[in-house]
């Protein structure tokens, strides 16, 4: 019996199909085992398969970020971890636009601390094309006097005071130093250090360290240093 070429390869991209969702069920399995081993390392407490109850509570400590499309139902993961004697709550949050070839994934990783709530809002975001364009528009952001970091963050504030106290040279040099990725989100009693990706496991405690030290930068007159803690 002849059998059509085209069932062969309709054969083989269901085989094809099968080994791709195979290899990625396999590798989230194990990603999901180093990020245990990582948070186990940490110490603290992480749910990765948190409740409903246990999702509503750690979005309660993200601030500006409670605004993320999907809200509490995103978290994958979530937990808290003493640094430094600081209580740093960190969680993993996902959520889908579009559909078909154009749906997109978005990821974010949030580590973050409290900060007093009656604090401005204060947002970084590293610059991109569309910022430039805006720029065209009038909507420039707060500019300092380091020219690279201008080149590298777009600063808005509800208090230009307050963003120019809290953002000293050295809290410049510790937002200088982040990986490319990150962005910092101050307000609505939570300070946040935020990775737009899934962070790999190896990376949980860098950034789990990294509102503590931004944190520990504040310079005196914010009026923070135990606030936080």
């Amino acid at each position: 019996m002849n059998i059509p070429a085209h069932y062969f390869f309709i054969a083989a991209m269901v085989g094809v199909t099968l080994l791709i969702i195979v290899a990625s069920v396999a590798g989230e399995r194990k990603r999901r085992r180093r990020l245990e081993e990582a948070l186990v390392r940490l110490g603290g407490a992480f749910e990765l398969e948190p409740g409903d109850d246990a999702k509503e509570e750690a979005f309660r400590h993200v601030g500006l970020l409670r605004g993320l499309k999907t809200g509490s139902r995103g978290i994958r993961w979530c937990g808290e971890v003493a640094v430094e004697g600081m209580t740093v709550r960190i969680l993993e949050h996902k959520y889908t636009t579009g559909s078909g070839k154009n749906q997109q994934t978005h990821w974010h990783t949030i580590a973050s601390v409290p900060c007093p709530p009656e604090w401005p809002v204060l947002t970084l975001d590293e610059e991109h094309l569309f910022h430039k364009v805006a720029d065209l528009f009038g909507k420039e952001d707060l500019r300092l006097d380091d020219p690279a970091f201008n080149s590298r963050w777009r600063v808005k504030t509800d208090d230009e005071d307050f963003a120019i106290v809290f953002l000293s040279p050295p809290v410049q040099s510790f937002l200088m130093s982040l990986p490319k990725g990150h962005r910092l989100r101050v307000g609505e009693g939570a300070l946040c250090v935020v990775q737009k990706r899934r962070v790999a496991p190896e990376q949980i405690g860098a950034l789990a360290r990294a509102p503590v030290d931004l944190w520990r930068l504040l310079p005196g007159e914010l009026g923070g240093a135990s606030a936080g803690r």
